[in-house]
This record gives structure tokens, sequence and C-alpha cells, in this order.
């Protein structure tokens, strides 16, 4: 079992850390607004605090730099903050959201008016644009930035598509509605993904190395759901939340890590909450997730502890 630390307590979203974790930024809802805090090493401050909407925040490695979304009036716009200054990063056309910054800091991927916007060197490019009815969404990168990850989603039928465009600039789709997939994680380097299947038994996780085109089950177990994946940056490792239902209105949920098959509980069930959404640090060192609360789905805490590996 892990030893956690509690990072927040309130209305608060799942964190953005930087390489290690020692920095880390998250939004809490406040006063029908929300705000972004930061915490370095034991100390939290709170990075905004006025009437806009703040949320969706992402690290650079080092944690120096800190991007997130911003609403003012209905327009959404990327700001970021360093050396304590608040600045414009990335304003309209359109809707810019939900940044990623690839581990090697070279490349900010994000949501870019229905499309995925792209920076990298100073320049910004729009990949894969709304078309018809699709539009793409929650972009992900590798760690050098060659390899960038979108779900491509079709208005029409609430289809998804899981898309990539790879180190040599080809786009191909690689899961489709067919397969029954509900969410994804990558490796570090982009070519491993790890991803939860809808079954008549619950969710299942499965992870497919694209280069050798294996697709391996990590997690199966019947009548639960094992979802919300993260991986180390070798791929070996997967953290998951496990999901029992089987005691409805009480929903039991479970934090496990699968290395090569072997599989450990860390966070057991908790009596009046839940603890989901674990994510690994790149290092692999810390692992942070959320508990909420079984009455109040607004109290919930961010807690994080090493993994021991």
């Amino acid at each position: 079992m892990l030893t956690p630390t509690l990072i927040a307590r309130g209305a608060v979203f799942s964190p953005a850390t930087n390489h290690d974790g020692t920095v880390m930024a998250w939004s809490n809802r406040k006063n029908g607004t929300r705000d972004i805090y930061m915490r370095r090493g034991d100390e939290t401050m709170a990075v905004t605090s006025d009437s806009e909407v703040d949320t969706e925040p992402a690290l650079t490695p080092d944690g120096e730099v800190l991007i997130w979304s911003r609403r003012v009036g209905q327009d959404w716009d990327l700001y970021q903050y360093l050396d304590g200054v608040i600045e414009p990063l990335v304003e309209g056309p359109g809707a810019q959201r939900k940044p990623q910054i690839s581990a090697d800091g070279s490349t900010l991927v994000f949501e870019d008016t229905d499309g995925v916007g792209v920076m990298r060197d100073g320049a910004r490019q729009l990949l894969a644009p709304a078309e018809g009815t699709e539009i793409s969404r929650r972009p992900r990168v590798s760690a050098d930035g060659e390899r960038i990850f979108w779900e491509r989603f079709d208005q029409s039928d609430r289809t998804t598509t899981l898309w990539m465009r790879d180190q040599n600039g080809s786009q191909k789709p690689l899961l489709t509605p067919e397969d029954s997939w509900t969410g994804y994680a990558i490796s570090n380097d982009g070519r491993k993904v790890t991803y939860s299947v809808w079954t008549d038994k619950g969710e299942d996780l499965y992870s497919w190395d694209l280069t050798t085109n294996e697709r391996k089950a990590v997690a199966n177990k019947e009548d639960v759901n094992e979802s919300f994946p993260s991986v180390t940056n070798d791929g070996k490792t997967t953290y998951y939340t496990l999901s029992d239902f089987r005691t409805y209105p009480k929903v039991n949920t479970y934090l496990f890590r699968d290395t090569d098959g072997v599989k450990e509980e860390l966070v057991t069930r908790d009596p009046v909450g839940r603890n989901l959404f674990s994510q690994v640090t790149p290092d692999g060192n810390l692992l942070t997730w959320m508990w909420i609360s079984d009455d109040d789905p607004n109290d919930r805490a961010l807690f994080q502890a090493p993994t021991g590996e």
C-alpha cells in the first residue's frame, strides 16, 4: 500500500505535474469560477484569483512554465505563467483549450477551433481541422514531440476514432468505434497505446505495441471496470482504477499497478468515497490521484505518494 500526502482539498480537478512531481498545478472551482493553483515543494500558491475561468493546466518538464486554458467572456485562449508574470500565449481565432506539453518541452499541442493546434520552434500549425460533423479533440504528444494523438469525434452519431500522426508526418486511425474503446494512454515514445475497452462484463485494459502490432490484455477481471490507465516511460508498468459497481449505489474503487502481468493493489476501497484517476510522474517515482466523496461530488482531494519503484 502507498503512503499518501494530502495536496489539496475542495472542488479540485486532476493535476498536472512536472517531470519528477515536485511541481504540481490544478484548478479549483470556487465562487462560480475556477482558479489555477500551483504547488512547488511544500508551498502552494494561487496563480489566478479573478472572475475568469482558468482550468486544464500543463507544466513544462522543469516546472518553470505553466500553461492553461482561460475563458474570457465566451472565448477560450491559452495563457502562461513564467517568472511570476501571466500573459497570453495562444489567442484566437476560435477556442484554444486542453494544452499538453511533450516531455522534452519542445512541443505544445492543444485543441484549436475543433482541430489540433501544434506549436514547435515558435511555429503554429493546425492539424486535423474540423470537417463536416467531425471535430478533433483531446490531443496528446510523445516525449520527443514527434508523434501526436487525438480523438476524432463525429457529432452526428457520437462515435470516436483515435488518430495518430507519426514521426514521418503520416496520419492514420488506430482505434475505431468497432473497437469499443473508451479511453487511452501512450508510452513515453508514443509507440505503445494502452486503452480501455467496453465489454458485456465491464471495461478491460489492453496494450498495443505499434511497432510489432502485438496486442495483449493488461487487466480483464470480469464484472468490474478497469480504466483510466497511466503508463510509465518504458511502457512496462500501467497504473489504473478498478471500479466495482456490483454494490451500487456504493461504488468501490481501487488503484492498481500492473508490471509485466504482476498486479498490486496500491489503494484499497474507501468507505465514504472513491479513489480515481491515478497518474504516474514521467520519472516513475510518484503517483497522484483524486478522491471524491460519495455524499458530495464537490468534496474532493488530491493525493500524492511515492510509487516505491
